[in-house]
């Protein structure tokens, strides 16, 4: 009995001596992480040209065309045959959202290239969104981005808005200008053709990056660690004006265009900070019996606040 146990203490210290053992087992785990954006894509589709009948009649396909070529879907070319001083035509199109975010469309705008000479003889009297009326009267079409430039029109992903643009050439025509047979090939004079451009953002930009007078957010003040927080809004109106949305039913519905400073409140716990956004937007709304005031919701980063507007301080168009 005592040789063995000799055997086994001197084992012990045998391994101890030699410095093996056991330790706790480690390992180091790498995460890989993957982060993918966004992409902004507006689309027109399904566009095509009416012509208005002014006593004659002409066929449709050679009336005009309104094409995407070469699968440019975020321009639309439109081309217009046999037009004449007096005569209109009816550009159909609609804009699908075909991003993976919800965007808006904030105007349009005419492509380089065109010839400003016939196009100074055509108006736009009518441009429509889903039925209804955006613009207060005819403009050069030279002017398009200068007179939509206040639209802004939501349009959630996969879906599509339909407008329609009423194209009219003005009865006095300079002859020097829109001179007859115009693309016809033995004049020398090209066709009427164009390009529009749509103005696409994504839904939640406020303007704040624009280089032009957009302000960013307010940045921590540096004489302290508290950060400024979005904490409120307010919305002061500037001009307000109506008219009869004819399109809803006549004087029972109005078209309220409103413009305003929208005013986004930041704090950070001990004092605030102010930006103000100019804003204009249009609403439709009916004027109830004894109604004296109108009220509207503005939202800006999912806070929404009501404005109220007396009648007596609202400007017919």
């Amino acid at each position: 009995m005592k040789k063995t146990r000799f055997l086994a203490l001197a084992l012990v210290v045998a391994l101890a001596l030699s410095g093996a053992g056991y330790a706790f087992w480690t390992e180091t785990l790498k995460v890989d992480t993957t982060v993918t954006t966004g992409m902004l894509d507006f689309e027109f589709q399904n566009a095509s040209v009416e012509p208005v009948s002014r006593g004659m009649d002409y066929d449709g396909d050679s009336y005009g065309k309104a094409v995407n070529p070469w699968n440019d879907d975020s321009t639309l070319n439109v081309k217009l045959y046999n037009m004449y001083p007096g005569s209109e035509a009816i550009v159909n199109f609609e804009i699908k959202n075909a991003g993976t975010m919800d965007g808006r469309v904030e105007g349009f705008s005419l492509a380089d290239g065109y010839s400003e000479d016939y196009l100074d003889e055509i108006l736009v009297t009518s441009l429509k969104l889903d039925g209804v009326e955006q613009i207060p009267g005819p403009f050069s079409i030279l002017d398009l981005s200068e007179n939509i430039g206040g639209l802004s029109v939501a349009i959630d992903r996969d879906d599509a808005r339909e407008f329609s643009m009423t194209l009219f050439v003005k009865k006095c025509a300079d002859e020097e200008r829109f001179a007859e047979n115009l693309g016809r090939g033995f004049t020398g004079l090209d066709e009427i053709s164009f390009a529009i451009n749509a103005i696409g953002k994504q839904y939640n930009d406020d303007g704040s990056c624009d280089g032009d007078g957009g302000e960013e957010d307010p940045v921590d003040p540096g004489d302290d660690d508290a950060e400024y927080v979005f904490t409120d809004l307010r919305f002061d109106v500037t001009e307000a004006e109506y008219d009869y949305d004819l399109y809803h039913g006549y004087k029972t519905k109005k078209r309220y265009n409103v413009t305003g400073n929208l005013v986004k409140i930041y704090s950070n716990g001990e004092d605030t900070k102010e930006i103000e956004i100019e804003k204009q937007f249009t609403v439709y709304e009916k004027q109830q019996n004894g109604q004296t005031s109108q009220t509207f919701k503005v939202t800006e980063d999912n806070l929404t606040k009501t404005v109220t507007i007396s009648y007596s301080s609202l400007v017919p168009r």
